[in-house]
């Protein structure tokens, strides 16, 4: 009886265990990265509620130079395969500076449709009909290639109501599309759409490259305002900014830096428009600063931190802030800081982040860790930041191969 009294509660008990060890896994699984890097002969410790370690000591010497293991929960139980990468330290010197953008799109991007009214009073947008979506480029017409709203209306006006073969990019996916444009009731031949064939804005610089001369800004892409779709680079201009005024922050409305080009005159040329930020050559004088290492992901600290911004004609300044949370999954995309304004000078100032200070560096340890990138509506004190690691990695994508940044 005793025995059996004794047997119930540890039967529970492994059970509970066994739901507890199956569920810190599938969770580890779930949130931790398969790939990290280190610049040193040092393994990076795991940031993690309960332990998990590496099952071997995968100690490198040789920079460039990668092992496979596993992470194991309290180094018992496997939890996912993983590769540790060490990369050569790398210094870039640290941003700050608001500087302007021209883009020029590659095709015309679809940002709404129109119905068109034709003489004999129908009434409809051949573009929507013939299935056009918001946030579609269209590169080419009947095989010729588009670089303005311009060659559209043209191409279209002189079609003589025969139906046109659009090339369409949708989501990164080629499709073709006919359709017919459609007579008004002055007789001009249309399509019914809204098209955008480039933009314009302000950002903040994350950190200059010194040696090859290529920077890197604002920390996630420049999109078509009405879709949410990142513009497919063609070619743009950096330009000489300064801040004007500061519409600040509140609860449910994001504030915004209100700058303009101090010039016309461009000071670098952009290179690509990536889901990490805008990638430029710098074809000025690089600012005279120390330059600073770039820290890995596991090199990020939850606690205190600094960003460099601009948010007067003051020039840039540092300003405190928390780093509250860190993610490492790959699944958490270019969010991976949460991060919260502490000082209250720049909380007077702007009410937290606004637009505008997208690209602000942030700045633990003296070692360059992330960049901030978007504002939490709820909390204008609170946003997200991209890894700085993440965006060294995608400036040397610019490169070519024999000058690649080492990382």
């Amino acid at each position: 009886m005793v025995f059996a009294k004794l047997i119930r509660p540890t039967v529970a008990f492994l059970g509970g265990l066994t739901l507890f060890v199956l569920a810190a896994v599938g969770y580890y699984d779930w949130t931790l990265p398969e790939i990290y890097y280190t610049r040193s002969e040092n393994i990076p410790a795991m940031e993690t509620v309960f332990p998990v370690v590496w099952e071997e000591t995968p100690v490198i010497r040789k920079e460039g130079e990668s092992r496979e293991t596993r992470l194991l929960l309290f180094g018992v139980f496997p939890i996912k395969n993983a590769t540790l990468t060490r990369l050569e330290e790398q210094k870039v010197i640290p941003g700050g500076e608001v500087f302007g953008m021209k883009l020029f799109s590659s095709g015309v991007m679809v940002t709404g449709f129109s119905d068109i009214t034709s003489r004999d009073g129908s009434s409809f947008s051949p573009a929507a009909r013939s299935g056009l979506s918001m946030g579609d480029i269209i590169l080419s017409v009947n095989g010729e290639e588009l670089d303005s709203n311009g060659e559209l209306i043209e191409l279209v006006k002189n079609s003589g109501g025969k139906a046109l073969l659009l090339s369409v990019l949708r989501e990164e996916t080629a499709v073709r599309i006919e359709v017919a444009p459609k007579a008004d009731e002055k007789g001009v031949y249309r399509l019914g759409v809204l098209v955008k064939d480039s933009s314009a804005g302000i950002g903040t610089v994350t950190f200059y490259e010194p040696v090859s001369g290529l920077f890197a800004g604002l920390g996630h892409p420049i999109c078509e305002g009405e879709t949410g779709t990142p513009i497919p680079l063609r070619s743009g201009e950096a330009m000489p900014a300064e801040i004007e005024r500061v519409n600040k922050g509140s609860v449910g409305e994001a504030g915004e830096l209100v700058g303009s080009f101090s010039s016309s005159l461009p000071i670098g040329r952009l290179k690509g428009n990536t889901e990490c930020g805008i990638m430029a050559l710098y074809e000025s004088a690089l600012p005279k600063k120390e330059p600073i290492y770039v820290a890995t992901p596991s090199q990020v600290k939850k606690g205190k931190a600094l960003i460099y911004t601009t948010v007067d004609d003051q020039g840039v300044k540092s300003y405190e802030i928390e780093i509250e949370e860190i993610r490492n999954s790959e699944k958490s995309g270019t969010r991976n800081l949460v991060i919260r304004i502490t000082d209250e000078k720049l909380i007077q100032k702007t009410g937290g982040i606004v637009q505008g200070m997208s690209g602000s560096p942030i700045i633990q340890n003296g070692m360059l860790v992330g960049a901030v990138t978007h504002v939490l509506i709820g909390d204008p004190t609170r946003g997200y930041g991209v890894f700085a690691d993440t965006m060294l990695r995608t400036l040397s994508e610019f490169l070519p191969e024999e000058e690649a940044i080492a990382s």
